[in-house]
């Protein structure tokens, strides 16, 4: 495969292939330019996989209320959640204003929610 110069057909390729990306830089009012129906598939199984959860661990995501595709369906969910990430107050914020109440912050990093996480789901946890 060869990398392709002509702008036209680039553009002809991302319109009607499926491989393009799926998660780029933030901007609040960006459009999906690309691939929209793979975007709107992986949304969708986002919201079916939090609604069978029986609860949910947010690693390392910052709170940022405004991606709504994200926290929207966190704030609908029934189950608990729980925060491992530097801004703990802030979930916790987002949590009240959202009426989560049952949703914690647990650890700033993966490494110290580790012990924690297992705890929650009841199992050992061997630190090597």
């Amino acid at each position: 495969m060869k990398p392709e110069m002509d702008m036209r057909q680039v553009r002809a390729f991302c319109r009607s292939s499926w491989a393009a990306p799926a998660i780029a830089l933030y901007t609040p009012s960006k459009r999906v330019l690309f691939c929209k129906s793979f975007v709107d598939n992986q949304q969708k199984h986002w919201r079916k996989a939090l609604s069978q959860s029986a609860r949910v661990f947010v690693i390392g995501l910052r709170v940022h209320s405004i991606d709504h595709h994200i926290w929207q369906p966190l704030a609908e969910s029934k189950c608990p959640i729980f925060y491992v990430g530097r801004e703990p107050e802030d979930f916790a914020t987002w949590a009240h204003v959202s009426g989560k109440k049952h949703a914690r912050p647990i650890a700033q990093s993966f490494g110290e929610a580790l012990p924690v996480i297992s705890e929650i789901l009841g199992k050992p946890y061997y630190s090597y």
